[in-house]
Formats: C-alpha cells, structure tokens, sequence
C-alpha cells in the first residue's frame, strides 16, 4: 500500500496533509497491485473530512479505480440510515464533486453509474441531486429502465439485518467509524422516496426486460409492504401472469408464501381470487395445498370457487383430503365443496384418501355427514376400501353401519377372519341392523362423535 493511502486509512488528516505537502501523487495509490486513487479510499472508508482535504489540493473528480468507479460511485453506494449529520454530509460532499466535474453518468466495469449506487442505498436525497445534475443513462433503454427500477424495489436490505448485531458495531467502532442504530422501517420509507423518483421521472411500473420477473412480482417477494401499495397505486399490472413456469398471479405467489397481508390488499384492489395458472391452479387450491387454513378462509370469504377443477380435475377437496387436512376440508366442505367430485381418472376426494391412506374416522363421518354416495358392494370396491379403513381404525366401519351401508357375508370372504367377525358384530348379521338398533352401544359412540363433528 503506497504511503498515502496507508494514512488515509489510518484516517489521520495531519499525515495527509503533511504527505501531500511533501509532494506525494494526489491521485495515484495501490494495494496489492490494484489502482486505487486516494480520494476513492477516503470517500469509501467515510472520511469525508479527508475527501475534503484531498479536494482543495486538486484530486482528480473523475479518476477511476481498478474496476472502474469514481469518487462519486464509491459516496452514492455508502449507505447510513439514522444519522442525519452523516447523511448531510454525503450530500453536500456529492455536490462539491459533481460542481468539481464529476460525471454523473460514468459507466464503471459493470455499466453501473453513480445513480445505481444510490438506488440501492436507498438515498432520496442523492438521487435527486444526481436526476437534477443530468443522470439519464438508465433512461435510455428498456433494459436500463427495468434494471434501476428493479435495484429501487429489491435493494440491499436483505443484507442489513445483522447491522445492529453486537459484532458488527463492535467492529465499526474498532475501526474508528460512527456507528448508528440501523432503522429498517427509515430505510423501507426512504425506499419508498427512491421509487417515487424514477417513476415521476417517467419509468413504466409494468416494464419488465427479456422474461424476468415483472416490478410488482419483486415487490410482493420482498419485505417491503409499501413498496407494493405504491406499484399498485401507479397502476402496477395486479392480474397480469407472470414471467415464469406457471403463469400464475402474484396473488398466486402472496398465497404460496402465505402472505396474507398482501393477498387481502391486493383483493380489496380487484386482484381476481379465481384466477388460474397455466395448470389450472387457482389460489385456493395452492393454500389448501400448503395447507395454510387462515389464506383459505380468506380466499373462500372473497367468493372463491371451491368446487374449481385443475387441469386434472381434482378440486380443493381433492388435495385436502390426500393430506388428511380435516380442518381444511372440513371448511370447504361448510362452504359447498361437493364431496363426489370425480377427477379425471373418476376418483373422488374420498377416493383419494383411501388410496393414500391417510383417512381417519373424523374424515369419514364428515363424507358421509355432507351426502357421500353409498354405492353398492358390485358397484363400490367395499370390501378393498372398507378393509383398508379397518386397518387404520374399526371404527369407521361403525360409521358406514350407522349411515346404512348394505352388509354382504360374501364380500369378505376372502379377507382376514377378525374382519368378518367385527362386520358380524357390528352389522348384526343383516343389513336392517342400521334401522333396527342393532349394536346399540356401537350406535350411540357413533353418534356421539357425530354430534361432536
């Protein structure tokens, strides 16, 4: 590290001073083989103080690193939320490089100008100042646009969080730096400031650039809940489908990722609760699928269709119940889910419940409490069906006694001798047992848990 450089990251100013005086290259530093001017090093450690130094003795304004960045780009990336001194700071030293001749639209190695910088910091401030003094290169195309308008929504923040961790102000103070509480809700506002900049500046909020993700997408991914409600107050496209596999809506997503917050005001904002997915998926069959109960009620309560088939014909019902989710399907079951629904393979929800063997009695005696067709033994596979049943519980054979089921010796004939004795016991050897009383203990259980349902 040249001799400069080696003081100003020691921030002493004196030294600077004293260096300079003797003659030492205001402009020219390296580390480690890297070029590295020394009113970069001042402005990206915050030693604004020195920036300042370094000025008045003639640094060059436009002199670039050994990736391309200027003094300018190094100050709009630093970010400082809850300090107003240090924000003023920053302000006013951008104004002495840009009134020095730095260009607003320099172009680093990554065709990033000073603008993106302080996009992603999130600085009001300083991107006003930068649109005032002439930054237009994100304005030029469509793929500019959707870039800086996309840094606007889904900057840096995710990796904020640790800033007001216990190591990391430690660290900031060993290094000499002033450290200050880290405001999220300040940053998400002044977020919030940043995009309403490019948007009066004229950015389309439904731009999107080659198949990426649509602004509104990003936004309802992200954290920032303000961020969605401006889009959507700027006309943000909400039922539009989206650039990926599905085609789904972002309401679809809100609904994957359980976000229930947005999903209600993206309703309340004509967000389409029936809308589906390439697959014919609509929002209610993905939070049955997750099984998220809360999003489902909702979902029903804006008038979702609950008897709305995929592209393979299984309802809501059908994915409840292949999950064993009672309390799920026994809400779309009050709200009119039809529980002899045939998907295209002609299996109905209860079908599929017994074929992956998750049904219990409850799920049973909910079927067969909201009319499931009781089919005759050559028409219905009973003596399968009811012997897998048996096996997860006896009790559900209890309940198709109870709801008259036919009872036939020879449709058990070939299954285990505790079966048939337990369809003796219980079926009182006739079919009429249901209508006659019957194993009258065995009734009044069933009826019990019935009236508990």
């Amino acid at each position: 590290m040249s001799p400069l450089l080696r003081v100003i990251k020691m921030c002493d100013i004196t030294m600077v001073g004293y260096i300079i005086d003797l003659g030492g290259n205001i402009n020219e530093g390296w580390i480690m083989g890297n070029f590295v001017p020394p009113l970069n090093m001042a402005v990206d450690n915050c030693f604004f103080d020195i920036a300042m130094l370094l000025l008045e003795k003639g640094a060059d304004v436009k002199a670039e690193d050994y990736v391309g960045d200027t003094a300018l780009h190094k100050l709009a990336r630093k970010l400082e939320v809850g300090n107003q001194h240090i924000t003023y700071i920053k302000l006013e030293l951008a104004r002495v490089l840009i009134n020095k001749g730095a260009d607003v639209n320099a172009k680093n190695s990554r065709l990033e100008t000073p603008l993106f910088g302080a996009v992603i910091s999130s600085n009001p401030e300083l991107v006003q100042l930068l649109l005032n003094a002439g930054a237009d290169f994100y304005f030029s195309t469509a793929q500019f646009q959707y870039s800086i308008l996309i840094q606007a929504i889904d900057p840096t923040y995710l990796c904020l969080d640790d800033l007001n961790s216990t190591p990391t102000k430690k660290h900031m103070v060993d290094l000499g730096k002033t450290v200050s509480t880290f405001d999220k809700e300040e940053f998400f506002q002044r977020q919030c400031e940043v995009l309403e900049l490019l948007i009066k500046r004229g950015i389309d909020v439904n731009i999107y650039f080659n198949g990426q993700p649509s602004p509104i997408q990003v936004a309802v991914m992200g954290p920032n809940f303000k961020i969605v409600k401006l889009l959507v107050e700027e006309g943000a496209d909400i039922n539009g489908q989206l650039k990926n596999a599905c085609g789904g809506t972002i309401l679809h997503l809100c609904v994957e990722t359980n976000n229930l917050k947005t999903a209600k005001y993206l309703v309340e904002n004509g967000a389409n609760v029936n809308i589906k997915d390439s697959k014919s998926i609509s929002p209610l069959v993905i939070a049955v699928h997750k099984g998220y109960y809360e999003m489902t009620k909702f979902l029903i309560d804006q008038g979702a269709d609950v008897n709305a088939t995929d592209i393979n014909g299984a309802t809501p019902l059908h994915y409840a119940t292949k999950q064993s989710l009672f309390q799920i399907a026994k809400l779309l079951i009050g709200s009119g889910a039809n529980v002899n629904a045939k998907n295209i393979k002609g299996s109905t929800p209860f079908d599929v419940g017994i074929v992956e063997g998750v049904f219990n009695c409850d799920f049973v005696l909910l079927f067969l409490q909201h009319g499931l067709r009781v089919k005759s033994s050559d028409e219905f596979r009973f003596p399968k069906d009811l012997y897998v049943l048996k096996k997860i519980n006896p009790e559900i054979v209890k309940a198709f006694w109870y709801y008259g089921y036919p009872y036939d010796q020879t449709d058990f004939k070939n299954e285990e001798s505790d079966l048939q004795s337990e369809m003796r016991k219980f079926f009182s050897f006739n079919s009429s047992a249901a209508s006659t009383g019957g194993d009258e203990a065995a009734q009044k259980k069933i009826i019990n848990v019935i009236s508990a349902q």
